[in-house]
């Protein structure tokens, strides 16, 4: 969906626009970058998808062609990287994607420019110091810690010491680097709504990586070579990425440069936000299903349900997290709240389209699809994906993650990293009240439940603060559509399975147990599938300020959706 600016009337200048006069060339640049909002959010959505697969494939040929101990060498190595990626990111990247727009559309190419550059040289400087430190002092911090006497310095020691991260460290340094750059340069191009370019150079890195590291295995070479591999073609990446982006880089210095505080302050509140949303949240679980004394198959359950969820969660709308906040920080320029808002709740609409139904088919086909992918060994997952997932659908329902967004353009960066922290807290807490009886169980009620209370209250302050209401009547039009493929679903599980088997013969048990494999399960997402859109084309579920939207859009994505507009709207 796409917004349209007003550009006429200009509002109160935000910190962004107090220094330098608005040309009236750049009065349009806002209406220039949301609409390039569908299309924006369509090639990132395609790299996303392309990036799964990728990384799937990849994996499985490292773990096919690497002895069991060395593939294990080479998940630690990898996962010391994430961390590392985790501590180094400083949240620039959030910060990129809401003020490199907030720039260009408040006071043009050169402020945009200016903005750019600064945020790089900051990347730099903390990538230069963080990957310094893992260089030289990584490899005699252990013998530090070993003397002290504190708790928990042993088992840090020991991580820090192990043979995985030591004997690597070269290659994860030089590839910590190159991630690091190549990953605001991805936030700069996604900030700007050129997602295209990120398809091309990013889906290309993705294709290399996988013919590079399948070479090396091939030729004999470990996992250091792989690692190397990801370093070089990372780094490639990023000199491509340059070169694309040196016309806008290049752009004459302004007179007087806007300030960097406010991106620098979201930045701290992002890194924070991201460490307890991402490197702590389920790290607290594990650590308290460990102090219980749980076995390693059941810490692999929650695990494993954990990313299943979550997958199916981010899967169709991975592309939409960036280039929806990109767009409502254009929405924002020159402090719009009105428009801010269409597009929150445009946004809104859009995550809770896509984003739905694959979680709803999933819930419905948990057993199924455990049983499929990984043997009957893990069936009991099931019953804890269905969990997992119907805590992720309150999650989208509630907001989905963009209210977080929107207070970011908002300049309401507190109320998101207290929130986040207080829900990292309650984790804890539910942890040590629901593990010890219920195990994984209760692992993921603990996880599942407080991102849903974060959604709910970040939602009360954007009201407050937006005066626009939660897209209610939508939702509930959307989940009225959704009741044709899931009664579709149950008649299946519960009738045809219970019933009808009971009534086959032997000859045909066979082709009916079939059914529960893979074949049958794309069957039954092609019936959900059809009855799904059949529904959204009798329910309607679009309202008034959705066809006022679509006159800004063109192409044939209109001409479809059109037909979901209710025509009192």
């Amino acid at each position: 969906m796409v917004i349209g600016i007003p550009t006429q009337s200009r509002q109160t200048k935000t910190s962004a626009s107090q220094t330098t006069p608005v040309r009236p060339s750049d009065a349009s640049q806002a209406e220039v970058l949301v609409r390039r909002a569908p299309m924006g959010f369509f090639w990132n959505q395609l790299y996303q998808l392309w990036l799964y697969g990728s990384s799937l494939l990849l994996n499985l040929v490292v773990a096919r062609a690497l002895p069991p101990q060395y593939y294990g060498v080479y998940s630690t190595a990898l996962t010391a990287f994430n961390t590392a990626g985790y501590l180094l990111a400083f949240g620039l990247e959030e910060a990129a994607t809401i003020w490199v727009p907030r720039a260009l559309t408040e006071e043009g190419r050169e402020q945009a420019s200016s903005m750019i550059r600064r945020l790089l040289g900051v990347r730099l400087l903390f990538l230069f110091l963080g990957c310094a430190t893992m260089l030289f002092l990584v490899p005699i911090v252990p013998g530090w810690l070993d003397h002290l006497t504190l708790p928990g310095a042993h088992g840090f020691a020991s991580v820090l010491g192990d043979p995985a991260v030591q004997q690597h460290l070269p290659p994860l340094v030089c590839y910590v680097g190159g991630y690091g750059l190549v990953s605001l340069l991805f936030a700069f191009f996604t900030a700007l709504l050129r997602t295209r370019v990120i398809l091309i150079v990013s889906g290309c890195s993705q294709g290399a990586t996988l013919v590079f590291a399948w070479i090396v295995l091939r030729l004999g070479l470990g996992a250091d070579a792989i690692l190397w591999v990801h370093a070089v073609v990372t780094w490639l990446t990023a000199m491509v990425y340059l070169f694309w982006l040196a016309p806008l880089l290049l752009v004459r210095r302004p007179r007087q440069a806007v300030s960097l505080r406010p991106a620098l302050r979201l930045s701290v509140a992002a890194w924070l936000t991201n460490l307890a949303t991402g490197a702590l949240l389920k790290q607290a679980a594990i650590w308290i299903l460990v102090l219980y004394g749980f076995s390693d198959t059941q810490k692999g359950f929650f695990n494993l349900a954990f990313q299943l969820g979550h997958s199916a969660g981010a899967l169709l709308v991975a592309g939409l997290s960036f280039v929806g906040m990109a767009t409502m920080a254009a929405a924002y320029a020159d402090e719009n709240r009105s428009w801010l808002a269409t597009s929150w709740r445009a946004v809104l609409k859009v995550q809770t389209l896509l984003g739905l139904p694959l979680l709803v088919f999933a819930l419905l086909n948990a057993q199924a699809i455990v049983t499929l992918f990984y043997g009957a060994p893990y069936a009991a997952v099931g019953l804890l994906l269905q969990v997992i997932l119907a805590f992720t659908i309150a999650t989208r329902l509630a907001g989905g993650g963009f209210h977080q967004a929107a207070l970011y353009v908002l300049g309401k960066q507190r109320v998101v990293v207290v929130s986040q922290w207080l829900s990292l807290g309650l984790t804890v807490l539910l942890g040590f009240l629901f593990i010890p009886p219920l195990g994984p169980l209760g692992a993921l009620i603990a996880t599942g439940l407080p991102p849903v209370l974060v959604e709910l209250c970040q939602l009360a302050v954007l009201w407050l603060a937006l005066r626009r209401p939660y897209p209610l009547r939508f939702v509930l039009r959307y989940a009225l559509a959704l009741l044709p493929p899931i009664i579709a679903t149950l008649l299946w599980s519960f009738l045809v399975e219970r019933h009808v088997r009971a009534l086959l013969p032997s000859a045909l048990m066979g082709l009916l147990h079939s059914l529960h494999g893979l074949v049958g399960l794309i069957g039954v997402g092609i019936l959900f599938t059809l009855l799904l859109v059949g529904a959204l084309f009798l329910v309607k579920p679009l309202e008034g300020e959705d066809a006022a939207l679509l006159d800004k859009m063109q192409g044939g994505l209109r001409t479809v959706l059109q037909l979901l507009i209710r025509q009192s709207a």
